[in-house]
């Protein structure tokens, strides 16, 4: 039996890990703008350009990965123009770390220097800031300035870093950059200085990544040390590192101690985290943002992408008081237009030298920052690759299907290709989506057992790598088979249900279900069925209680009574007259109707009668709503002549209580075609 598993240096969403690894879908923010650029193509920032000779300049430096341990070789490239054999031969790195040597560049068409760090193994855990230094008349002087790595050493932290928040201010992501083998892990924790504040969900890309989360809601204000251990000995420790304010909920995130914040790529995207504060306070009373949106959120240099605001109560002097902030140089906003007490719409201007990058805007007012935008767009150069991720495993557990994220034109693709560090892998099913997605699959049965690094190249040059991306693993008769990923196939449940989950991964057996069990958090061990289905997918059921009561559960998979995988918010257990989502029936255009159609659970008719719907326009209204079974109601929707196209924003109520649908409630007039 073979059993498949993917390492993801600088994943998102690995939740669990059972002392081996496995395909995941990997979801990871790149770093915000204003961090360093260490994973893609970062520019070099030049001290002195008039030491390199005329015609030679240097425009970025790649490294196909940014943590490397002591021992361990970094290779990098130094792209530019003009980098010749002769000019390679009187440039050197300085790493000013006596333990990290640089051999001499090698030249190759004059567009690109090959090199390599190679770090010593005394080498202590630290960060590394290379300078390139030319040897000029004037003797060796600094001349650019590499984007940082990082060196960790077997079992020590070089940092924590808070990667986000959830909606309610309470829980927050925490990714630690350490050095541990799948043993070492076994031992090591996250703890708080303060027993209300629970860490829950590790999970592990080994050996330099364990994420987690930390929830502060039953914690009093105040601040709090957090720390690392292993065993006993504690390996990091941060002072007042968290920050609770009143009602349970962070008070801002604190910054990194160090400049250095591994580039993690990929999409779909996840939350990344910025240090500079919102100030929410500066927004005027019953004016509310909610969302910030892009119809595309991957685009080129020297291309424009539309975006729009969405909220409450936006007027047009509203709309004059606020600037939208890209998150980048290289991009400008245009054209920010009032269009409805709902909608504030403009246009991001890509510059034509914009670099490979995700940018987060964020909606400012008197320069300081009132919201920002949770998920980002990205500029993909052409010829470049912003990441490569498996998206799912085959049903057999050796098979998987990857997606590009690049910017390639029929050409351009037709060099690109795909390759592994071992022949016994290779990557088939080549389906392009250009100009920005390619999409793949590989099959893992006739490699042996280790880890295989993944590359992307174009007319044979490496534009993407990622060291240790694979690991195969041949399961003894006696393991069991390997999680990757559990989703409900709904999300969201009432009490009684059957809850479904889908769980992919590999080495699955038959006999393996015998050894499972699962608990709800809260809710304790319940009736679940494992059902095997192939070696690379089995499902769960389990039957709630009539008597569950409404929130967000967790859910544990256990094997022989151990927990192997906790997936926080696995699904939800929502009240009776629950609305799921708003619809049209078609499009509404001003001076005509169409039909509002409401899906939910368990509506009844008393229910129906009672709810109101309406606008913040007064020429948008709804009429009163038809119960048509227990999962459905409709009414109808007027626009007025002179609304306005564009969207708006829908409340419903039944009495004084809101009664928010779960998917939102905007909806969109179209205009009258001409």
């Amino acid at each position: 039996m073979l059993v498949l598993a993917v390492v993801a240096i600088f994943a998102w969403l690995f939740r669990g890990c059972v002392g081996q690894f496995l395909f995941e879908r990997l979801e990871a923010p790149l770093p915000p703008r204003g961090h360093t650029e260490s994973v893609y193509s970062g520019s070099a920032l030049h001290l002195d350009k008039s030491l390199l000779p005329s015609g030679v300049s240097i425009t970025s430096i790649f490294y196909p990965f940014s943590i490397v341990a002591p021992g361990g070789t970094l290779p990098f490239d130094i792209n530019g123009s003009g980098l010749s054999a002769e000019i390679a031969r009187r440039v050197r790195l300085e790493t000013h770390q006596p333990s990290i040597e640089s051999p001499p560049l090698e030249a190759t068409d004059g567009s690109r220097w090959k090199g390599r760090f190679l770090v010593g193994e005394k080498t202590p855990t630290l960060v590394v800031h290379p300078e390139g230094e030319y040897d000029s008349s004037q003797g060796l002087k600094p001349f650019f300035l590499a984007p940082p790595f990082a060196v960790i050493r077997s079992s020590e932290v070089l940092d924590v870093v808070f990667m986000g928040l959830d909606e309610s201010g309470r829980v927050a992501q925490f990714r630690v950059f350490t050095n541990l083998s799948s043993e070492a892990l076994k031992s090591f924790s996250i703890r708080a200085t303060s027993g209300a504040i629970d860490v829950s969900g590790l999970s592990a890309q080994l050996p330099f990544i364990v994420d987690g989360s930390l929830d502060v809601s039953k914690a009093a204000p105040g601040r709090y040390g957090l720390e690392a251990r292993l065993g006993n000995k504690v390996l990091w420790h941060r002072d007042n590192f968290i920050v609770v304010g009143p009602h349970g909920a962070f008070k801002g995130l604190p910054a990194s101690a160090g400049a250095f914040f591994p580039g993690t790529g990929s999409l779909p995207w996840a939350h990344a985290v910025s240090t500079v504060p919102v100030h929410a306070e500066l927004i005027p009373e019953n004016i509310q943002i909610s969302r910030f949106y892009y119809p595309s959120s991957i685009t080129a240099p020297d291309t424009q992408i539309e975006f729009e605001i969405n909220g409450l109560g936006f007027t047009d002097s509203f709309q004059r008081i606020i600037g939208v902030n890209p998150g980048g140089a290289e991009v400008a906003v245009k054209r920010l237009q009032y269009v409805t007490t709902n909608q504030i719409t403009g246009t991001f201007t890509i510059g034509k030298n914009a670099s490979t990058a995700v940018f987060f805007p964020e909606v400012t007012i008197q320069g300081k920052t009132v919201f920002r935008a949770p998920e980002p767009f990205a500029v993909i150069r052409p010829g470049e690759v912003l990441n490569l991720i498996f998206q799912e495993i085959g049903e057999s557990g050796t098979s998987a299907w990857f997606r590009v994220f690049t910017n390639l034109n029929p050409e351009l693709y037709g060099a690109m290709s795909v390759s592994f560090s071992t022949a016994a892998i290779h990557a088939k099913n080549l389906r392009p989506h250009l100009p920005f997605i390619v999409e793949g699959s590989i099959d893992t049965k006739d490699a042996p057992d280790g880890s295989y690094d993944v590359f992307v190249k174009i007319h044979d040059r490496i534009v993407w790598a990622r060291p240790d991306y694979i690991k195969v693993l041949h399961a003894g008769e006696k393991e069991a088979g390997l999680f990757e990923k559990i989703e409900s196939t709904d999300g969201f449940y009432r009490p009684g249900d059957k809850v479904k989950f889908l769980i992919q991964g590999s080495g699955f057996r038959e006999g393996d279900v015998r050894s499972f069990s699962a608990e709800i958090k809260g809710l304790g061990a319940l009736p679940a069925d494992f059902i095997y289905v192939s070696p690379g997918k089995m499902e769960l059921e389990v039957d709630l209680s009539s008597t569950t009561a409404p929130g967000t559960y967790d859910l544990s998979i256990l094997q022989e009574g151990r927990q192997i995988r906790l997936i926080s918010q696995a699904f939800v257990v929502v009240p009776a007259n629950w609305i799921r989502e708003v619809t049209l029936g078609w499009d509404l255009m001003p001076g005509s109707q169409s039909v509002l159609d409401l899906t939910g659970r368990n509506f009844d008719k008393s229910f129906a009668s009672r709810l109101k719907a309406s606008s913040d326009d007064p020429q948008l209204s709804v009429g009163r709503f038809t119960w048509l079974s227990p999962e459905e109601m409709t009414a109808t929707i007027s626009a007025a002549s002179g609304v306005r196209p564009g969207d708006y924003l829908l409340h419903f109520t039944v009495g004084s209580t809101e009664a928010e649908p779960q998917a939102g409630s905007l909806v969109h007039v179209a205009p009258k075609p001409r």
